[in-house]
Formats: C-alpha cells, sequence, structure tokens
C-alpha cells in the first residue's frame, strides 16, 4: 500500500518546497495539498514541483462549486503541472442539489482535455461509483478502515458496471504525531461535525469524527495505516501538526513515513 503526505493549501506557502522535497526523500509516492477558498492547491503543487522529480503531486479536492474544467486545465498549464505526475481531485464542494450530475461532466471534461490523473472525492456511495465509472478512483475523507472497505467496494462496482479499469482507492486520514497537537486535531474533528453533509457522513457510519483519525507514535501511525490496506491503494498522512512550522510538520512526515513503517 502506497503511502501520501498532505497539508492544507493555507500553510505558509514557503514550507511547501521543502516538504515536498522531504516526502520525496522518505519514500512517499504522492504529496497533497488540499485546495481552499483562500488557497490554491494547484499553485502550492507548483511550488512542489519545482524541487521533486518522481513523487506524484495530488490535489485534493478542487470543488466543482467553485472550479470548472476550463479554470482547472487552464491553471494546469498556467503553472506548467506535470501531467505525468499529477492527480487532480475534484468535488461537489456546497453543492447539494444535481452534485451528482455536475461532478460526473467536470469529471468528464478534464479527462478528455487533461492527461492528468483525475480522482473524485466521495463520502457515500452514489458519488464512490460515480468515481469508479466516470473517473480513474476515488478519494476518501473522514473514514474507518470498515468504512473505507464498503466505499471501495461502491466504488469498484462502478467501475465494473461500465468496463473501466480498476479505479484508484485513497484515503485520506487526519494524522498527529505530537502530543502539542492533540488539541488541534480535536477542533479539525468537531468542525468537520458541523457540517450538515459530514454530520450525516458520521452518523451513517456510527462513529464520532476524531474516531476516523490517529494520533501517536509511528507504530501507532503504522498499524492504523496498515488497517487499512486491504481496501485502499494509498493511504494519505493528513498532516496535523502542533503549530505551523516546518519544524512541526516534519514530526509528522517523519512519525508516518514509508521508511519507518516498513
Amino acid at each position: 500500500m502506497n503511502r501520501g503526505f498532505g497539508v492544507s493549501a493555507l500553510v505558509n506557502p514557503d514550507i511547501i518546497a521543502p516538504l515536498a522535497n522531504a516526502a520525496e526523500a522518505a519514500g512517499y509516492q504522492t504529496f497533497w495539498v488540499n485546495d481552499v477558498p483562500d488557497g490554491n492547491g494547484l499553485e502550492r503543487l507548483a511550488r512542489a514541483q519545482q524541487v521533486t522529480s518522481r513523487v506524484r503531486l495530488g490535489v485534493g479536492v478542487l470543488p466543482v462549486d467553485r472550479w470548472s474544467a476550463d479554470t482547472i486545465a487552464g491553471e494546469i498549464a498556467r503553472l506548467d503541472l506535470d501531467p505525468d505526475r499529477l492527480v487532480v481531485g475534484i468535488g461537489a464542494g456546497a453543492m447539494h442539489k444535481g452534485s451528482l450530475d455536475a461532478t460526473a461532466a467536470v469529471a468528464s471534461e478534464l479527462i478528455s482535455h487533461v492527461r492528468a490523473k483525475v480522482l473524485i472525492g466521495a463520502l457515500g456511495p452514489k458519488m464512490c461509483r460515480l468515481a469508479g465509472s466516470g473517473a480513474h478512483g476515488v478519494i476518501l475523507n473522514w473514514l474507518t478502515p470498515a468504512a473505507a472497505e464498503e466505499l471501495a467496494l461502491q466504488t469498484k462496482e462502478g467501475a465494473a458496471a461500465v468496463g473501466r479499469p480498476m479505479p484508484e482507492i485513497i484515503a485520506y486520514v487526519r494524522t498527529a504525531a505530537d502530543p502539542a497537537a492533540q488539541s488541534r486535531l480535536e477542533r479539525e474533528a468537531s468542525s468537520y461535525e458541523g457540517y450538515p453533509s459530514y454530520a450525516r457522513h458520521f452518523a451513517s457510519i456510527g462513529v464520532r469524527a476524531i474516531e476516523t483519525t490517529v494520533s501517536g507514535s509511528s507504530a501507532d501511525i503504522d498499524r492504523r495505516f496498515r488497517a487499512y490496506a486491504s481496501s485502499t491503494d494509498e493511504v494519505v498522512a493528513r498532516a496535523i501538526a502542533a503549530s505551523d512550522t516546518l519544524d512541526d510538520y516534519m514530526t509528522v512526515l517523519r512519525a508516518a513515513s514509508p521508511a519507518t513503517g516498513a
């Protein structure tokens, strides 16, 4: 099972390059940046690309209520992002009515015009089936290993139904390695429980948000990540650091690294 390392686009842009370089050196297969309204994930990936040569570069996810296929393709071209290394995650964002159709349309157009791999961020079975039938795979988020297994199955069934190749299954796991980061991890989990779509998601899988996260030693992180191995191709350590410094993010990167868990 591959491992990725991820941060929010709101981190200090100056630490993106050293983190990406360290992630590649540590054996991570993918370096991820989460796009947010005040932080362009693709721009942050351009910084990562400048100092790396092998690690895949993923953005997760670009919401289709803010990003059109043309805008995404235009940014990829403007930033000269390497399509052979790029993984573009898209999702419904704040859209509710018509979200499946809108996401499907953006995915289809992107796949037609961009050589990068296109994945769909999904919480429920319908979006997972769309990720299998209309994209290259799925990005799962805030879920237990048991829930990942069920949603991965839905994604694979979506691909099989239309004769597409086996989809890529990626799971984001909020990860902390320093006891000083626990309060930040708990605040992030609590904030997601306040979003209606996520509240429904947590109710459907029968857990609190904090139960989908991991914190502790390298051994604790590795044990949790391995629990996803039967259903996912990659687990992304979505870093929750004690503070927004390079040193604190490096603490998470080292603790969750593939070499540590080997």
